[in-house]
């Protein structure tokens, strides 16, 4: 039978599994820099197609996960003053770092703030991302 601690990290994941889909992860190594990277200013071709502007050589997987959208901005709401964030919900069986890019529906997110959530006993059970366009 399964205890009360593995039955509560399933039900964590359960949750976020019930409201997921696929998009993908961008993962850059920063070790190898992309030929396309300007030698001088160290500038990459943000229309580079091997590097996808980021610079450096990528990683491409795909990846499950739940996503929640939400606006901030000032008093009043404005495409100039509101930003775009999201929320995703992604099982830490991926392997996500700071920097990475989430490509979903065709859009690129920047994840810059990553969060191990852990369940009873201190046991990772998945990343809360924060990602911007």
């Amino acid at each position: 039978m399964n205890s009360f601690k593995e039955r509560f990290e399933q039900g964590i994941l359960n949750s976020i599994e019930r409201c997921s889909y696929d998009f993908y992860i961008v993962h850059p190594d920063k070790n190898y820099i992309c030929t396309c990277t300007e030698h001088a200013t160290k500038q990459p071709d943000k229309k580079c197609k091997k590097c996808l502007g980021t610079g450096y050589r990528i990683k491409i997987y795909t990846a499950r996960g739940a996503c929640n959208e939400t606006m901030k901005g000032g008093a009043i709401m404005s495409t100039q003053t509101t930003s775009i964030t999201r929320m995703y919900y992604i099982p830490y069986k991926y392997k996500l770092q700071e920097d990475d890019l989430i490509i979903d529906d065709n859009t690129i997110y920047y994840i810059f703030r990553l969060e191990k959530k852990k369940a009873i006993k201190g046991d990772i059970t998945h990343y809360e991302v924060t990602a911007t366009k």
